[in-house]
């Protein structure tokens, strides 16, 4: 909004004054560094993993979860804290050296696919120390818990052989590979001459498949001299983009693959790679995704498992409880391997939702337009399973922070949040009031000085979980955190431009585990909140006039005295400001002639008012912006900013009575505005008569009633318009007229003021 000032000063009686204003229609590991872990006894060390925000570590530690499988030239080391030695903090699967072969299982089948949800996440850095890498890194759910590595190189500790005899079938590859299983492959090196021979368009690619099945692998039309290579059987037209390959024997038993930018796969950089699953009917849906620390460069896919399939994937002796394995290899080729864990299921077994909604509660989704002004609510729901092994936080009275991002053009409405059960009541603390949470910006980092980030939040103070008697069953808290969409920087999206953004779900955070939400409404990414901004073209108020009238022969010739320029209550009192015939102005000599007329029996405004504390016997202060400076007057400009719209639009003026405390002007007041444009014309506002001739507008005021008056609309602008862009332009200044209806008998001194808004409205 914005306030400008209508004035006029009198001798003895102060004045009245026009307030107007504008309305439109339309803690965590060192960063940088390396604190995180015990430097190994060669001075091997990796860097810490990504933060959730500055000051909030991205990775839990863990004890007594994981083993590792007797490795090939000690591959696989477990990490540890720098203050606490029996505290893991991460694995490495492979170092970077030649000739690895590691892998590290659970102890227990500890992911449930029995369960509604199930997740587990980890920081994963695949980080090349040579000029060439290979072979990769392998996730893998099974039925049984494997007591000996796998093949290292192209197999990557999972799959099946890279040569049969000649005139073999497929099943002759299912040597050594990793029974009842199913995995996710990170692949750095192509083997193309044998297992990787399929993909086509990649360098390195991330897949899903499943090592024991027969239909994973293919020797059709592969042959040499005494054996022939075998193919993991992907579709060979890839196109860069996801692909899937057919089961011919069960559609839902298929492996993908995708292409992965060798630079970014391998760039000694932290990528977030998470499993979840989540349970429908008789089966569920398992999606994994890895991407890098900041959600870019995703990939993401979901698979679709019947209990029946399942138990074909991991042996019916299973019983949906599957063993958690990681498997890495190098040969000739190397890099290093390393993780660290967000979430371990079974410690703490927890899941939640964030989405977005409008103010009508409808989902936003990826093709959602949402512009400014737009009320949105951010919808939060954090659920813990009493069969966890652990409260969720472990500390005696822990809580929890929930880290998310938001448009930076995203406002939230409260510091404050209340806290609900899943049933809606309220979350009461232990005084017994309800329950509450703060709503911070996150620092842009660890600096003691740092600036806010405009696009990560915190909401701290979350109650932790205690387990719960019996262990089955769960507990809930949910939130919301209203949002209101801001003006659009046009260098960001330009008018009438679209910009499409996908933003990180959260993540709620304990000293025990990490949960990453799942946004129920995005079914193709569930952590990622999509949608469109679109900047809408409307026409703007850029500029409303700030005018102090007086009697302009008067005060400039007094030197520019404000004083001398003010009309006198004499005169008012006889009825001197009443002339209703307006001056010709055409032109800025007309300004000069006729308003300079020192017989003029009207007042005019030209001039910035004065501030509320003016006092007109006292001379013009030129370094308060707020006092009027006769010498140097700033021009007072009426604009509107098109933006090239078509749509139509109206300029109104709303004038409410003049008053002096509680007395109201006696008399009504009428104003009339000209403008002055390039090459010295001027011209009123105007508008078109009962018999259709333009005549000036003139604002009519009332004693008694608010007067909305309209002084410019699209289709009526004056010929010498300056806009470029359908708006309303001028290069020169608002002059305005005012006079009075009749004489004022009677009339309280002090200043009359009124609140005008200025209001721009848009029609299709």
């Amino acid at each position: 909004m914005k306030w400008r000032y209508l004035t006029v000063l009198m001798a003895l009686l102060s004045g009245f004054t026009l307030l107007t204003y504008t309305s439109q229609t339309v803690k965590a590991a060192d960063t940088p560094g390396y604190g995180w872990m015990t430097t190994l006894p060669d001075g091997t060390r990796y860097p810490n993993p990504p933060e959730l925000s500055p000051g909030v570590a991205g990775y839990v530690p863990f004890s007594s979860t994981f083993s590792l499988i007797d490795t090939k030239n000690n591959s696989t080391i477990a990490l540890t804290s720098p203050t606490n030695a029996s505290q893991q903090v991460g694995l490495i699967i492979t170092k970077g050296t030649q000739s690895q072969n590691g892998a590290v299982w659970s102890n227990n089948p500890i992911f449930n696919l029995n369960k509604q949800h199930q997740s587990i996440s980890m920081d994963l850095l695949i980080q090349s120390t040579g000029t060439s890498v290979g072979d990769g890194t392998a996730f893998a759910l099974a039925g049984t818990r494997p007591t000996t590595l796998g093949t290292n190189g192209a197999q990557l500790g999972v799959w099946g052989k890279e040569y049969v005899p000649k005139g073999s079938s497929a099943s002759a590859a299912l040597v050594n590979q990793l029974p009842n299983s199913a995995v996710i492959v990170m692949d750095t090196k192509l083997n193309s001459t044998t297992l990787d021979s399929t993909i086509k368009n990649a360098t390195q690619y991330v897949g899903f498949g499943y090592p024991s099945m027969v239909n994973t692998y293919t020797t059709t039309g592969l042959s040499t001299s005494s054996s022939w290579p075998v193919a993991l059987h992907f579709n060979s037209d890839i196109n860069s983009k996801p692909t899937q390959f057919k089961n011919p024997t069960d559609d839902s038993l298929s492996l993908y693959y995708r292409p992965y930018d060798a630079t970014t796969l391998v760039a000694s950089t932290w990528h977030v790679f998470e499993v979840n699953w989540d349970r429908s009917g008789n089966g569920g849906t398992l999606t994994y995704k890895l991407a890098d620390a900041n959600g870019a460069n995703a990939v993401t896919r979901k698979i679709t498992w019947t209990d029946a399939q399942i138990d074909t994937i991991f042996g019916e002796t299973a019983q949906k409880k599957v063993f958690v394995g990681f498997t890495g290899t190098t040969a000739t080729y190397y890099e290093a391997n390393v993780l660290a864990f967000r979430t371990i299921p079974g410690i703490v077994n927890a899941n939640g939702s964030e989405t977005l909604t409008t103010d009508d509660g409808t989902a936003v989704t990826k093709d959602t337009l949402l512009h400014t002004g737009n009320r949105l609510q951010y919808n939060f729901n954090v659920s813990y399973d009493n069969d966890s092994q652990e409260n969720w936080a472990t500390a005696a009275n822990g809580t929890l922070s929930l880290t998310f991002t938001k448009n930076k053009y995203f406002q939230l409405k409260d510091s404050t949040i209340k806290l609900y059960h899943a049933d809606g009541s309220p979350l009461l603390d232990s005084s017994g009031k309800q329950a509450t949470a703060t709503v911070s910006p996150a620092k842009a980092s660890s600096d003691t000085n740092a600036a806010d980030d405009p696009t990560k939040v915190v909401v701290s103070g979350i109650p932790g979980f205690i387990k719960g008697t019996p262990t089955t069953g769960s507990q809930a808290i949910k939130f919301n955190i209203g949002a209101t969409v801001t003006k659009f920087d046009a260098t960001d999206i330009k008018p009438n431009a679209t910009l499409a953004v996908s933003d990180n779900t959260g993540t709620v955070a304990g000293d025990n585990a990490q949960v990453h939400l799942e946004n129920t409404t995005n079914t193709s990414d569930p952590f990622m909140i999509q949608y469109q901004l679109q900047n809408i073209a409307v026409p703007a108020i850029a500029n409303v006039p700030s005018l102090l009238y007086m009697n302009l022969y008067q005060m400039m010739a007094n030197n520019g005295s404000l004083a001398a320029g003010s009309p006198k209550v004499s005169e008012l009192i006889d009825g001197y400001y009443t002339d209703s015939k307006l001056p010709t102005l055409s032109s800025t000599n007309d300004v000069n002639n006729v308003l300079m007329n020192p017989n003029l029996k009207q007042l005019v405004g030209y001039l910035s008012p004065p501030g509320p504390t003016y006092d007109p016997n006292n001379p013009a202060d030129p370094n308060d912006p707020e006092k009027p400076n006769p010498d140097n007057p700033t021009p007072q400009q009426l604009n509107i900013t098109g933006n090239n719209v078509t749509s139509k639009w109206t300029l109104s003026l709303t004038v409410p009575p003049l008053k002096n405390g509680g007395q109201a002007l006696p008399v009504a007041a009428n104003l009339a505005f000209a403008n002055s444009f390039k090459d010295g014309v001027v011209s009123y506002l105007q508008e078109k008569n009962t018999n259709g001739q333009l005549t000036p507008i003139v604002v009519h005021t009332s004693p008694t009633d608010t007067v909305t008056k309209t002084l410019l609309t699209s289709d009526n602008l004056p010929s010498d318009n300056e806009s470029t862009d359908n708006g309303f332009a001028m290069s020169g200044s608002v002059f305005s007229i005012l006079y009075f209806d009749s004489a004022m008998p009677t009339i309280k001194a002090g200043s009359y003021t009124s609140q005008v808004t200025w209001t721009l409205t848009t029609a299709p």
